[in-house]
C-alpha cells in the first residue's frame, strides 16, 4: 500500500460510503464530498446481493445488517385491479441451504446510515459541491463550493447516474477527441420514477407488516403508462416506487427526456405521485395513503437507465461490489505514480466489465417485462413468472452467486451454504513462523487496562471478556502452605474499575494468541518456514527461508522472542561493521529455568476455585529447594501453571544462556518430573496439574534481566519480549508506519528512531521490574524473607495507587481506527490521531 495515497470521493450515497468504509478499514487516506447537508440515503428499497453480506460480516456489522433486512420470499406481479398475473418464487430454502443467507430487502436510507457508522463524520465534507476538477500526472485537484481546493492521488466518482465527475471527465476526453461516440450520447432514459419510504405505520391497519417475509408487490396499469410497487419493510414501514413509461414521449433518442429528468426535483416527484394516488394498494388502502406517510424531503427520483455506466451507476449492488474490487486493488498499490494508478484502473475495469454489462441487460429486460403492453408482452410475462422451472431459476442464481469477493485486507470469513464458490485471495502481506502449526504456548498473563483499549478498537473486547478473569489477588506461601503475604485487590475492585475504567484481567497466553489469530487470514502466515538468513540494503530487505524461497520487503520486524534470530542476524551485521555496543554483545542475563503450561479443562467439583469470579494467583516458595511454583485459575475451567528454578549460582550468563537456547521439550519434561511430587495448593500434587496439560503445550520462557540498547538497523526493527510490552510496542510501531511518507531508507530510519525513543524508558522499567520481581520471589535467607514480608504486607494502598496511576496514566490508541471513549476518572494522556486521518484545512486543502 502506498503511504502517499489519498483518495477523493464525490458522493456520499451507498457506493461512496461503501468505498469510504473500506478505505477506512484499509488505512488508506480519503475524504468524501457530498452536496447535501447530511446523509439522506434517498430511495426506496433494494434486494441486497448475498455476495455483499460477506463484506458487511468482514467489517463487523453483520448483526446490524440483519436487523434492518427483511427476508425476500417472492415477487408478485398483479393487474391494476389486483388480479394476479404471476409470481417469481425461488425454490423453498434455496438461498439458506445453497448460499448460506436469506436474500433480504433493505431500505436504501437504512443501508446508507449503516455504512455511515463506519465512516468518521470528519471524513465527509457535507454541503460541499464539486465545481470543477483538474488533473495532472501526479495529482487531481477539486475546486469546491466552500471556496477551497482539495488535492489527492485519485478521484472516485460515486455521484450517481447524472455524475458530475463523469461529465467533467467525458468533456475533457471529448476536447481531446478520444471519447468514444457511444459514451458521448445521452443516457437512454425512458421512465419517470418516484420513490420513497414511509414512516412507521400501524400494523393493525396493514397486517402484512407483521409477516416474516417482505411482501414485494408490483401493480401494472392497464390503459395507463404507470406501474406501482409496494414492499413491506422492517420497523413497520413500506417502500414504494412509481414508474411512468415515457419512452414514447419527445425525441426518440432520449435527449429531451434526459434533459427534463436532470432538472426533476422532489416537487415534480410529488406531483407525479398525486396522479396515481387513488389507485389501490395490494396491502390495503390506496397508494396515496403511503405518500401521505412519507416525509416530503424523503421523496426522490431514480433512473431506470438502459445504458452501461461506470462506478456509481447500474444500481446499488453493482456500485458497492465495484467499490470492493477497486479498494482491494488500491490496497496492494506500491506507489501513487500515474503508471501504477492506470494499471489498477485497467484491472478494475476488466474485473467489473462483464458484470456491469450483465446488470445493464438485466435492467433493460426487467423494464420491458414490467412495462410492456399488448398481447406479446402479456405472454412474455406469463411465461417468465409461471412456466420457468426451478432448475433454471437455480442455474441463473448460481451464475449470479458463483463469485464471492472478500475484502483482501480483512480476515476472511467462512463462506456459508453448500454452493462451491469462486473467490479471491487475501493480500500478500506475510508473517513467518518456524513451527509447522501454530501452538500458542505459555501460561497466563495479566492485561493492564491500557491494553483493553486496543481490543475494544479492534472489535474484540466482548470476546476478550469471555476468555479472561478479573485479577483478584496474589498469595505467596511457603512450601508447607504457611502464608507469607498477599497482594490483595478484591476489596477495592469497584474503586479500581471506576478509577481506571477497566479491570486488570488474566488470560491464558494460548487463548490470547488464538483471539488475535482470528484477525489474521491463514494465508498470511508461512508456517514451517524458518528464516535462515537476512540481507538488507538501502532499498529492500531479503529473507532466505527454509522453504527454499526468497522473500523481499520494505521492512523486517523481529517478533521472535528472547532468542530472536532476527536480532542475532542484525547484531552480527552491526558487530561486523564495528558499531555494536559492547553491552549488547554480552549474553542475556539468564538466571532461571522456567517451564509453563495450561491444563485442559478440569472438573470444577474437584477444583472449586475454578468457579470463583476472580483469579487468585497462588505462589509456593520452596524452603530448601531452588524452586518456586505458581497456580493460576483461568476462564473455561483451566489452570495455568509455572515452575521456576533459580540457577544463578550455576555457571556464568554465557553458559546458562547457551544451555537455554538449546533447551527442548524433553528437558522441560525432565524438569517437571523433578518437581511433580511438590504439593498443589488445591489438594494433591503438582504432578496432577502437569499430567492434565497436553505434552506438546508444555514450554519454556525466559525471565530475562537484560536491556538491549540497539533496536533497529537500516530496514530491520525488533519488538520487545513480554506480552504487554510487545503489544504496546507493536501498536506504537504500526501507528508510526501508518503515517510514514515513503519507504525510503531515510523515512524508515526516522520512524524507527521515533519508535525507539517512545518505548525505551518503558522497556528499561519493565526489565528492572522483572529483575526485582524475580529476586523477591526467589531470594532465600533472612533478607529475602524481610523484603517479601514488607512488599506484601506493609506497603500502604496509597503507594500502590501511585504505582498503578503511573502504569495507567498513558493510554495510547491505534491512531488509524475509530477512537474509543475514555473510561475511568483518572486523568490520562493519549497519543495524537494519525496525521493521515486528521483531515483539516492544513492537510486537505487551502483557501482559494
Amino acid at each position: 500500500m502506498s503511504a502517499n495515497l489519498h483518495i477523493l470521493i464525490v458522493g456520499a450515497g451507498v457506493s461512496g460510503l461503501m468505498a469510504g468504509a473500506l478505505l477506512e478499514r484499509a488505512g488508506i487516506s480519503y475524504e468524501i464530498f457530498e452536496k447535501s447537508k447530511d446523509i439522506k440515503g434517498l430511495g426506496s428499497s433494494l434486494t441486497l446481493a448475498s455476495s455483499l453480506v460477506v463484506v458487511f460480516e468482514q467489517m463487523g456489522v453483520y448483526k446490524e445488517l440483519m436487523s434492518i433486512i427483511k427476508p425476500f420470499d417472492a415477487l408478485n406481479l398483479k393487474k391494476e385491479d389486483l388480479a394476479p398475473i404471476g409470481a417469481f418464487r425461488p425454490p423453498p430454502n434455496m438461498n439458506i441451504e445453497r448460499y448460506g443467507d436469506e436474500v433480504g430487502v433493505v431500505t436504501r436510507p437504512d443501508l446508507a446510515k449503516l455504512l455511515a457508522t463506519l465512516v468518521p463524520k470528519e471524513k465527509i465534507h457535507f454541503n460541499t459541491r464539486v465545481m470543477s476538477t483538474m488533473q495532472s500526472d501526479d495529482r487531481v485537484t477539486l475546486q469546491c463550493s466552500d471556496h477551497k481546493l482539495y488535492q489527492g492521488s485519485i478521484l472516485i466518482g460515486a455521484d450517481g447516474a447524472y455524475s458530475n465527475t463523469r461529465q467533467t471527465l467525458y468533456n475533457s476526453m471529448a476536447e481531446q477527441g478520444i471519447l468514444p461516440k457511444s459514451d458521448g450520447e445521452p443516457l437512454g432514459y425512458g421512465f419517470d420514477c418516484a420513490v420513497g419510504v414511509t414512516e412507521p405505520l400501524d400494523d393493525a391497519l396493514y397486517p402484512a407488516l407483521k409477516e416474516k417475509y417482505c411482501r414485494f408487490e408490483i401493480m401494472l396499469g392497464k390503459d395507463i403508462p404507470y406501474s406501482w410497487w409496494v414492499m413491506t419493510l422492517t420497523d413497520n414501514r413500506v417502500g414504494w416506487i412509481i414508474t411512468q413509461d415515457v419512452r414514447s414521449q419527445s425525441s426518440s433518442n432520449g435527449v429531451k427526456r434526459n434533459f427534463k429528468y436532470s432538472d426533476w426535483g422532489p416537487d415534480a416527484a410529488l406531483e407525479m405521485c398525486n396522479r396515481v394516488r387513488d389507485y389501490a394498494s395490494p396491502i390495503g388502502g390506496t397508494m396515496g395513503d403511503f405518500y401521505d406517510k412519507t416525509p416530503k424531503e424523503a421523496f426522490s427520483k431514480v433512473m431506470l437507465e438502459d445504458k452501461m455506466l461506470p462506478f456509481g451507476g447500474q444500481g446499488a449492488n453493482m456500485a458497492m461490489l465495484g467499490a470492493l474490487d477497486l479498494v482491494n486493488l488500491l490496497f496492494d498499490m506500491e506507489s501513487d505514480t500515474q503508471e501504477e494508478i492506470t494499471s489498477v484502473f485497467e484491472r478494475y475495469h476488466k474485473s467489473r466489465r462483464t458484470a456491469s454489462k450483465a446488470a445493464f441487460n438485466t435492467s433493460h429486460q426487467t423494464a420491458n417485462l414490467m412495462h410492456g403492453k399488448g398481447i406479446v408482452a402479456d405472454v412474455i410475462r406469463y411465461i417468465s413468472l409461471n412456466w420457468i422451472p426451478n432448475w433454471m431459476i437455480r442455474w441463473g442464481s448460481d451464475k449470479y452467486n458463483e463469485y464471492r469477493h472478500q475484502v483482501v485486507f480483512l480476515p476472511f470469513v467462512p463462506l456459508r451454504g453448500s454452493f462451491k464458490y469462486k473467490t479471491n485471495k487475501p493480500s500478500s502481506k506475510a508473517i513467518f513462523e518456524k513451527s509447522k502449526e501454530l501452538k500458542p504456548l505459555g501460561s497466563a498473563l495479566s492485561l493492564s487496562p491500557p491494553l483493553m483499549i486496543y481490543f475494544e478498537q479492534l472489535g474484540l473486547y466482548d470476546q476478550l471478556l469471555k476468555i479472561t478473569k478479573p485479577f483478584g489477588s496474589m498469595r505467596l506461601k511457603k512450601e508447607n502452605m504457611e502464608p507469607i503475604g498477599t497482594f490483595e485487590m478484591k476489596e477495592s475492585k469497584e474503586e479500581i474499575r471506576k478509577r481506571y475504567g477497566y479491570d486488570a484481567r488474566i488470560v491464558s497466553r494460548p487463548d490470547l494468541v488464538n483471539l488475535l489469530l482470528s484477525l489474521i487470514p491463514a494465508e498470511r502466515i508461512h508456517l514451517n518456514t524458518k528464516v535462515l538468513s537476512t540481507e538488507q540494503d538501502e532499498h529492500k530487505v531479503t529473507l532466505q527461508c527454509s522453504d527454499s524461497e526468497t522473500y523481499i520487503g520494505s521492512i523486517l520486524i523481529g517478533a521472535d522472542g528472547a532468542h530472536s534470530s532476527v536480532r542475532q542476524n542484525m547484531y552480527k551485521e552491526l558487530s561486523k561493521a564495528g558499531v555494536l555496543p559492547r553491552s549488547d554483545s554480552q549474553p542475556l542475563g539468564y538466571g532461571y529455568d522456567c517451564v509453563v503450561g495450561v491444563t485442559d479443562p478440569l472438573d470444577p467439583l474437584k477444583y472449586p476455585v475454578l468457579k470463583e469470579e476472580f483469579c487468585d494467583f497462588e505462589i509456593l516458595l520452596g524452603d530448601k529447594i531452588p524452586y518456586t511454583w505458581w497456580y493460576i485459575p483461568l476462564e473455561n475451567n483451566k489452570i495455568g501453571w509455572m515452575i521456576t528454578e533459580d540457577i544463578r549460582s550455576k555457571g556464568d550468563d554465557g553458559g546458562r544462556n547457551a544451555k537455554s537456547s538449546e533447551w527442548e521439550l524433553d528437558a522441560a519434561v525432565d524438569m517437571c518430573n523433578r518437581v511433580r511430587h511438590l504439593p498443589c495448593v488445591y489438594g494433591g500434587a503438582l504432578g496432577d496439574i502437569i499430567d492434565s496439560t497436553p505434552k506438546g503445550l508444555i514450554s519454556k520462557v525466559i525471565l530475562e534481566d537484560k536491556y538491549f540498547s540497539v533496536w533497529f538497523n537500516r530496514r530491520t526493527v525488533l519488538l520487545g519480549d513480554g506480552a504487554n510490552m510487545a503489544i504496546d510496542g507493536a501498536v506504537e510501531l504500526v501507528n508510526l508506519l501508518f503515517d510514514i511518507h515513503t519507504d525510503s531508507q531515510e523515512d524508515i530510519t526516522e520512524v524507527f528512531k521515533q519508535y525507539h525513543d517512545s518505548r525505551r524508558q518503558a522497556a528499561q522499567i519493565a526489565v528492572k521490574s522483572s529483575n526485582q520481581s524475580g529476586s523477591m520471589m526467589h531470594s532465600k535467607g533472612v533478607i529475602g524473607g524481610i523484603v517479601r514480608h514488607i512488599a506484601l504486607n506493609w506497603i500502604p494502598n496509597w503507594l500502590f495507587r501511585i504505582g498503578a496511576d503511573k502504569i495507567n496514566e498513558y493510554r495510547p490508541q491505534i491512531n488509524f481506527l475509530p477512537l474509543v471513549e475514555k473510561r475511568g476518572t483518572l486523568k490520562t494522556r493519549t497519543n495524537q490521531r494519525s496525521r493521515r486521518m486528521a483531515l483539516d484545512a492544513s492537510t486537505t486543502g487551502v483557501s482559494s
